[in-house]
């Protein structure tokens, strides 16, 4: 089984977010055994009205942490310990095959992540999402939740779920997981929205992005490396 775990807030425009949910929902009409679980915060737009007309399973939660939202979402998750929690980045979309090939892998593997790319065709990040795929996931174990990471059951509760920061959650149970099992990068793609790229300029972005990668190495407050991550953008809440 698959529990697909999404985090929504101020979801609305976000075409990845409806995709993803009108992707789960046909393949568990189409006889897949696949759950979709939204752990949603209300905003000022009208994700909540339509999340609750789409009749998915919604777990409402008052937070500013992402992560706190796909654990709510995990704690109502109805496989057993052997079944998949797929953590879906709301502006990550996976192809469908994805979905068939993580129900193929076998009990051997505990945990891993989709390649990587952008939607957007632009040198610096075709080669972020080489980087991210290559050295970052294969060799130092380090997946961001862009790639839409999966893990068993049983030892996303073996690690304590994801955990309660702002920023770098994703990098934070990527090591607690890589300290336990090797993962598994899955060939299939993980298209992701460049959109932070577009708006605040692609050169622009990466810079900010290794700065925050060091303020975190130097152990930084999770909430103020956020607040100036979202600084006129607000996508990481």
């Amino acid at each position: 089984m698959i529990s697909v775990l999404l985090s929504a807030y101020n979801e609305s425009s976000n075409p990845y977010f409806w995709k993803t949910i009108d992707l789960v929902k046909s393949l568990k009409s189409g006889g897949m055994n696949i759950e979709l679980l939204v752990g949603v915060t209300k905003g000022d737009d009208d994700t909540l009205t339509r999340l609750v007309d789409s009749g998915v399973k919604l777990v409402e939660i008052h937070t500013n942490k992402r992560a706190e939202r796909y654990n709510a979402a995990f704690k109502v998750s109805t496989g057993t310990s052997d079944s998949w929690i797929l953590l879906n980045h709301p502006r990550s979309c996976l192809q469908e095959n994805a979905f068939h090939s993580l129900l193929a892998q076998n009990n051997s593997v505990k945990w891993g992540a989709f390649t990587h790319e952008f939607d957007f065709d632009h040198p610096l990040l075709i080669f972020t999402s080489w980087w991210s795929n290559s050295v970052r996931g294969d060799i130092k174990k380090i997946f961001y939740l862009d790639h839409c990471l999966f893990v068993r059951k049983s030892l996303l509760e073996k690690v304590g779920g994801l955990p309660s920061v702002e920023i770098f959650e994703d990098t934070i149970l990527s090591l607690k997981l890589g300290e336990l099992y090797q993962p598994t990068r899955s060939s299939w793609k993980s298209t992701t929205s460049a959109i932070r790229f577009k708006s605040k300029g692609v050169w622009n972005q990466a810079i900010q992005n290794q700065m925050l990668k060091l303020r975190f190495l130097l152990g930084e407050s999770d909430s103020h490396m956020n607040d100036s991550y979202e600084k006129s953008i607000n996508l990481n809440r």
